[in-house]
């Protein structure tokens, strides 16, 4: 889980990488985060290197 522009996001696995997806966060706890809504059932998200992800985002948006 990223906060990317003030919007909760994971980064979904696609055939050309990963792509920030906005979700809908619930309950909290024990290193944990219950996602509610904004991701189909079976997808793949990034559960390491998300901050490098994040980054990398970052990076293509301060080059425009």
């Amino acid at each position: 889980m990223q906060t990317v522009e003030g919007r909760e996001v994971v980064f979904v696995r696609t055939a050309k990488g990963f792509l920030a997806t906005t979700v809908v966060t619930g309950k909290r706890g024990g290193g944990r985060i219950e996602i509610v809504d904004g991701l189909k059932p079976g997808v793949t998200i990034a559960t390491k290197g998300a901050f490098l992800l994040k980054a990398e985002l970052g990076k293509g948006e301060a080059e425009h």
